[in-house]
């Protein structure tokens, strides 16, 4: 489980590698807790205000998630070692780990709001910037059904600029989207937290078999590339096999 105090690590050590004559720049689990409280924070109630609270720190605590000076901080770290990378790839979690019963949809969505204007703060001038959603940025977190719902609807608003219109259609179904990078190379951008089951939580899946028909998805557009001899980069928060209804077996005929 990630801590906001990893944030600033992830963001300055972040693998800023070379891709196609450029570069690419991959930043994840910013998970923003707008109530953390510097002043008098307590560390046994997600650090957010109360009367056993005591000072802490301006950027954060071990024991909590990330306050919004962190999440600043550390996307202008990023911006400073390369302000232009080619590509920036968000693999999601910008909700913070906290009682289900203290947020709903709307602070989810606010929170996507929220890191996506700081990224957009940090770097003005990038246009191609992929994100997904991680199983936090949903609520009750987790719990991604595979039809439309608010924070899809939420999400997608705020990222069309970067994923285009064209994705629509599976993004409002299921999270997860095709992008065309070039004419050799192909982005999906999966939603593998339909597959999460570490937590024990099981939605009520309209078609279980594959929700929000993301495997058929996916076997289509990969068939596709092998024979058009496209490369597939395939982005996701959770890798298949890991806490997963559905395992690393799934991809095998592509690999």
């Amino acid at each position: 489980m990630w801590r906001g105090w990893w944030l600033a690590i992830a963001a300055l050590l972040a693998p800023i590698a070379k891709v196609d004559g450029g570069f690419a720049l991959h930043i994840s689990d910013f998970h923003l807790d707008n109530d953390y409280s510097p002043m008098n924070g307590d560390i046994s109630f997600y650090c957010h205000s109360s009367t056993n609270g005591t000072r802490l720190g301006d950027y954060g605590d071990y024991m909590c998630d990330a306050p919004k000076s962190l999440v600043k901080n550390a996307l202008n770290a990023a911006s400073g070692i390369n302000p232009t990378p080619q590509y920036i790839f968000w693999t999601g979690d910008n909700v913070p780990h906290i009682d289900n019963k203290l947020y709903n949809s709307s602070d989810v969505v606010r929170n996507i709001q929220q890191t996506t204007a700081q990224l957009i703060a940090a770097f003005p001038n990038v246009s191609k910037i992929f994100p997904v959603l991680g199983n936090h940025d949903y609520w009750p977190s987790n719990g991604f059904p595979d039809q439309q719902n608010p924070v899809y609807k939420g999400a997608f608003d705020q990222w069309k600029q970067w994923i285009g219109d064209q994705a629509a259609s599976t993004f409002l179904k299921g999270g997860y989207y095709k992008y065309s990078l070039d004419s050799k190379t192909t982005l999906l951008a999966l939603n593998t937290n339909l597959y999460y089951n570490e937590d024990g939580y099981f939605p009520n899946f309209t078609n279980p078999a594959d929700p929000a028909d993301q495997f058929d998805f996916m076997e289509q557009e990969l068939s596709n590339a092998t024979k058009n001899g496209q490369f597939v980069h395939i982005v996701a928060h959770i890798a298949p096999g890991g806490n997963s209804a559905h395992t690393l077996a799934s991809f095998i005929p592509y690999v």
